[in-house]
């Protein structure tokens, strides 16, 4: 482009001066100096300016001259003036080309630093900002003045281009108008969305080639802007969608580095903004946290779902437990990764959706499930308050301690689990040098006291100093690392049964308000199953009192009998149960054998059974004959309130006789000769019907014969298709050894074989032999005991 005018015409003006006063001074010289050649320094001077008009003015102007100082110099179409007018001739065209040359030259550099200026803009992401750029590029470099039309940009009504920039809006051609200006059309992709309009006189076809090229650099400045304007729209409309979602979304590269992060990534990665997300190296951010699978076994970062998908692995959800180690917070986290493939490149993006509410409440649902058939398991309740502390670690806490009140105040630690033995090891040696205070008035003293549960959700630092005086003491705490402690009571009513100790170390959790309900809840439980433990324990024994009050301790002795007796409860746990049996001395020189069975269990059972027994025995010293005492017995049954239905069996021994009457029972077996038969009558129910006709059957026996009297619970055994049934306990009698124990040992046996379930009824065995011998040997082995359960 043209240089500055009024300095170009300042310098035109210049070298005309110069040209005329060299003239004037070579006329008034001395013909013998010819200053002719001189006049071409002018043309070449102003040849730096580079306006080749103004040169070629010049040049003529001296080439003027230099003609006409022939007739002043007198040596006019001479050799040397021919020569002098050539030199002047060639040197004033040399200038003029190079003046053009350096003009074009000017032109197209001050045109590249129009499109340079132009063209650093193309990162301007503001609209004002950029036409505010382009109108500093091109004014006045190339124009007087300039502005730009865009559908939110009208072109000004009072300009002389206003027409001109419509018709090229319309046309998308360029209109050059010779007074004013141009208008150029502004294109993107083949389609007119803008005019460039310059203002300035004088503009050539060339001008506007120029032009065309430079309306392109600024449509492409302006449509980056659109581009730009769009993109952070768009990034803020998806901001915006991923920024209101509860679950936090990342992606990162191949190397871990996160290249997004919407604001609930940040906060659950425990950063202020997204962008201090994406600031942070890889592997950053994963050191704060410590992650582990449902099992607890720990994750890696490499394990997690997005890293192994950018390493082109296979990588399904993958649920974990994360434990902020500066806060304690522990969450549940569902990861789920998908494969993002751009430009050669893989990334990761990754939803983490935090399910901690519904995990918990499934794992504390199941927690309490498996806590509830632990304490409903076992009577011993030690053993299962154990089980239970062992169930709570590691989920619900990394240390569990339950502590219950001695019998002489102390205080009793019944259970200690935690993942690590050698740790468990520790804190038992830490337990036996370092007792708990009983008389504290807080911890778990002051809990098993009747205080109110404790609640510790992150241990201050300094807690421990100011309670612990013992360096050593403090020193093994250390060693522990108590981050948070909960000690809830185990309470029943206003009676404190035990205390449970939970404690975070390990994994550096901390206890919420959630944790200390639920621990509460987990106590009353467990309290609730050591009272039944205990009540249950007092109950049983109680019952095995009663029950063995009913029975004989010993059975007597009588001289050519042998004797063994068996008694076996029910269903495990069952109250006192209704079978009984006894020998009494009858009168005359005989003894009294009798087995029944009443109806019912428990307290009025045991009544009932008492009555009977005493009943038998008062009737055998008066009127010993089996048939008359169970009619005495049927009359006292009838005389009582209510329907107490009762089977007895009464076998009267008389030297070696033996008289067999039963009231609703099963018969008696007998073994002779290595047959067994039953023998005597079934009788009918005892305390059911107002009067009793007992039939007596009379055996008379030799040496080895054995009579069996057994309850209905015996036959009664349910097995895994049918019942033991009379057939089975014959045989097992026909093959028992000769003597009464060995009978009870086979029967028993095989009732233990037989046996299916626990659902069975009580069982009550009474065996006689008569050995013939002299010596008294109605007795039961030495040791064995009469009375047995389940």
């Amino acid at each position: 482009m043209e240089r500055d005018r009024p300095v170009q015409t300042g310098a035109l003006a210049l070298a005309i001066a110069f040209e005329l006063a060299l003239g004037v001074v070579d006329a008034n010289v001395s013909s013998e100096i010819a200053l002719t050649s001189a006049f071409v320094l002018a043309p070449f001077a102003l040849a730096i300016a580079g306006n080749w008009r103004h040169v070629a003015i010049t040049a003529v102007l001296a080439l003027g001259l230099a003609i006409a100082s022939g007739w002043w110099n007198h040596y006019a179409g001479s050799l040397d003036h021919l020569t002098r007018i050539t030199i002047v001739a060639l040197g004033s065209t040399l200038a003029t080309l190079a003046a053009r040359a350096l003009g074009r030259a000017g032109e197209q550099g001050a045109r590249m630093e129009v499109l340079a200026a132009v063209g650093r803009l193309s990162g301007t992401e503001d609209h004002d900002a950029a036409i505010t750029g382009i109108r500093s590029a091109l004014v006045p470099s190339i124009a007087a003045a300039c502005w730009i039309e865009l559908p939110e940009l009208p072109a000004p009504e009072d300009s002389a281009l206003a027409d001109p920039a419509r018709r090229t809006l319309e046309r998308g051609e360029p209109q050059l108008v010779a007074d004013s200006g141009a208008t150029i059309p502004l294109k993107s992709a083949d389609t007119t969305f803008g005019v460039l309009a310059l203002e300035k006189p004088g503009y050539t076809a060339h001008d506007v080639a120029f032009f065309e090229i430079l309306a392109g650099r600024v449509a492409l400045v302006l449509a980056n802007v659109r581009l730009v304007g769009e993109l952070r729209a768009a990034q803020a409309r998806l901001d915006g969608i991923l920024g209101t979602l509860a679950e936090a979304v990342t992606v990162h590269d191949e190397g871990g580095q996160t290249v997004y992060a919407n604001q609930a990534a940040a906060d659950l990665l425990g950063r202020s903004t997204p962008e201090d997300v994406l600031a942070a190296r890889p592997g950053e951010l994963a050191k704060r946290f410590t992650i582990a699978k449902e099992s607890g076994e720990p994750v890696g970062v490499e394990e997690l779902p997005g890293r192994r998908l950018v390493h082109g692995q296979t990588a399904a959800p993958l649920l974990t437990r994360t434990v902020d180690r500066e806060t304690g917070r522990a969450y549940w986290l569902l990861t789920k990764a998908t494969a993002l493939h751009d430009r050669g490149r893989t990334y990761a993006v990754n939803i983490m959706e935090d399910v901690t509410q519904a995990k918990e409440a499934e794992l504390r649902q199941r927690f309490l499930a498996q806590a509830g058939q632990l304490l409903a398991s076992s009577l011993d309740y030690e053993q299962t308050l154990q089980r239970v502390a062992q169930l709570a670690v590691p989920w619900l806490a990394d240390w569990c301690a339950v502590d219950l009140p001695g019998e002489h105040g102390e205080i009793e630690q019944v259970a200690l689990a935690h993942v690590d033995p050698a740790k468990v090891a520790m804190a038992e040696e830490f337990r036996r040098r370092f007792p708990p205070d009983p008389l504290a008035p807080n911890g778990v003293a002051g809990v098993l006291k009747g205080g109110d549960a404790e609640l510790f959700p992150d241990l201050p630092p300094d807690l421990l100093e100011r309670e612990v005086t013992d360096p050593e003491q403090l020193r093994a705490l250390r060693e522990i690392g108590i981050r948070a402690v909960m000690i809830v009571p185990m309470r029943v009513g206003e009676e404190t049964l035990g205390a449970i100790t939970l404690v975070s170390s390990d994994s550096g959790r901390t206890f919420d308000e959630d944790d200390f309900l639920f621990a509460q809840d987990l106590a009353l439980r467990a309290a609730t199953a050591v009272q039944n433990a205990r009540l249950y324990r007092e109950q049983a024994h109680v019952a095995a009192t009663l029950q063995a009050s009913l029975l004989p301790e010993r059975l007597p002795a009588t001289p050519g009998w042998e004797a063994a007796a068996s008694y076996q409860a029910g269903e495990r746990g069952a109250e006192v149960g209704g079978d009984f049996y006894d020998i009494t001395p009858a009168a005359g020189e005989g003894k009294l054998v009798f087995l029944g069975d009443v109806t019912g269990k428990g307290i009025s059972a045991a009544a009932l059974t008492s009555l009977v027994r005493h009943t038998v025995r008062t009737a055998a010293r008066f009127d010993p004959r089996p048939a008359s005492v169970l009619r005495l017995v049927n009359d006292v049954l009838l005389g009582l309130p209510r329907l107490s239905p009762v089977t007895l069996v009464c076998v009267l021994i008389e030297g070696t006789r033996a008289t067999i009457a039963a009231g609703g029972h099963p018969r008696p077996l007998l073994r002779r000769d290595g047959e067994v038969r039953e023998v005597g009558h079934h009788g009918v129910l005892l305390g059911a019907l107002g009067e009793f006709q007992g039939e007596e059957e009379t055996l008379e026996l030799a040496p080895g014969d054995t009579l069996m009297l057994y309850t209905d619970g015996v036959t009664d055994t349910p097995g895994a298709a049918d019942r033991f049934g009379h057939e089975r306990l014959m045989a097992i009698m026909r093959d028992a050894g000769p003597t009464p124990q060995d009978v009870l040992e086979r029967v028993d046996a095989a009732l233990r074989d037989f046996q299916a379930g626990s659902a069975v009824d009580d069982r009550a065995m009474l065996v006689l032999r008569y050995s013939g011998a002299l010596t008294p040997a109605l007795k039961l082995s030495q040791g064995r005991p009469i009375l047995r359960s389940s």
